[in-house]
């Protein structure tokens, strides 16, 4: 992940900053104003963005409301010394909020929720002129020497490369091959009938016996990841 820290407190950086390169990361840019990280030339490469709410320009909350609309698929987590500004700092891409002073436990348990949430967020370029996240993807279906992406609100989306080009470049955000056919994404899995697969909003599609295995071996997979997900958000941070 790419990750930037924006506060006007240049320990308060330095400090997660420093928990950040001890959870493996060093790919890391800070900025000590709102207006200079919407600067940033690069901001929509940016994974996470640990925000303080208070700042002299621009306050956090004012910062979340540019990256929503610029940067849809940038995580963000809060950090503040006044917990009654939370009720304020709610956003569709906040994950996480951290007291300060930050703790080293909070800033790896909100650390270990953006990896596992960035690959929901993933951005997938279907085509030239299409972009879809991974968690708004329900199926894949090849036609002929195409795929078609299914959304989670029924509209479809024609790529040009296989379906078995795709089931080998998203196995890692969770979505597994059920048939030559078929491919599904494991978050909107619920259960299995005699050859059927179950999905959300009652969709059921063919699955085919060669791939039962590895649909078992791959849901266990995604499960396995959600749990340890949850595990290291039970502590440290308050989250969402």
């Amino acid at each position: 992940m790419k990750i930037a820290i924006c506060d006007d407190n240049e320990q308060d950086c330095l400090v997660i900053k420093k928990y950040c390169e001890e959870n493996g990361y060093s790919d890391i840019l800070l900025f000590h104003s709102g207006n200079e990280l919407l600067a940033c030339p690069h901001l929509d490469n940016l994974n996470l963005i640990f925000l303080d709410i208070e700042m002299d320009d621009l306050s956090g909350i004012e910062v979340m409301h540019q990256l929503e609309l610029r940067c849809p698929f940038t995580l963000i987590v809060f950090s503040t010394s006044h917990n009654d500004l939370m009720a304020d700092a709610f956003g569709r891409n906040v994950i996480a909020f951290i007291s300060k002073p930050c703790r080293e436990m909070s800033i790896t348990s909100s650390i270990k929720k953006a990896e596992c949430l960035s690959l929901e967020f993933t951005p997938i370029k279907i085509n030239n002129k299409t972009s879809l996240p991974c968690n708004s993807i329900l199926y894949l279906e090849c036609k002929q020497k195409y795929t078609t992406f299914i959304d989670i609100n029924g509209q479809m989306y024609l790529s040009r490369d296989s379906l078995m080009h795709w089931c080998e470049k998203l196995l890692p955000y969770g979505f597994s091959q059920i048939s030559r056919s078929h491919a599904i994404n494991l978050k909107y899995y619920r259960g299995m009938e005699p050859n059927k697969i179950l999905l959300s909003n009652a969709l059921q599609l063919d699955i085919s016996r060669r791939y039962l295995s590895t649909l078992e071996e791959n849901y266990e997979a995604y499960m396995l990841r959600l749990a340890r997900n949850e595990c290291q958000t039970e502590h440290g941070s308050i989250t969402l």
